[in-house]
């Protein structure tokens, strides 16, 4: 019979230990200088940005946060009737939540855009919905 000792001044259990670093690298897949709808949309009339738009907001936050070279243009939509401030309050709702949440104000500049460019033919209330919204162009 074959006996195995290990010696005293190696513990059993420190071969068996490990350490893994995985390093996450995201990559942005959009094109600069075009607007892009990052689906940030307001509840009717107001500036408030809806519920289902936070996990769009977070995103657009880490892009900002992962590349300080990257400017934005937020583009402020409405539907309906034109509504020029309203789009622009819009798209200063969504820099104030990026500068709120560390991002410097000079890489975000805002834009209204009242009801001239709609993305979808406001016949249907969800429609509606849709058109009230704040785009995103990135520049390099």
């Amino acid at each position: 019979m074959n006996e195995y000792r290990v010696s005293p001044s190696i513990r059993q259990d420190s071969l068996f230990r490990r350490c893994d670093v995985i390093i996450y690298q995201i990559e942005n897949k959009f094109e600069y200088n075009t607007p892009i709808n990052l689906e940030i949309n307001f509840e009717s009339k107001t500036t408030n940005i809806t519920p289902n738009s936070s996990e769009n907001l977070a995103k657009l936050l880490l892009i900002l946060q992962q590349d300080s070279l990257i400017n934005i243009q937020l583009n402020g939509h409405v539907c309906c009737t034109p509504a020029y401030q309203l789009s622009l309050d819009r798209a200063n709702k969504v820099k104030t939540y990026l500068v709120s949440n560390g991002i410097k104000s000079n890489r975000i500049q805002c834009k209204g855009f009242s009801n001239s460019k709609p993305l979808v033919s406001e016949s249907i209330p969800e429609n509606k919905e849709k058109n009230m919204r704040v785009e995103v162009v990135f520049h390099k």
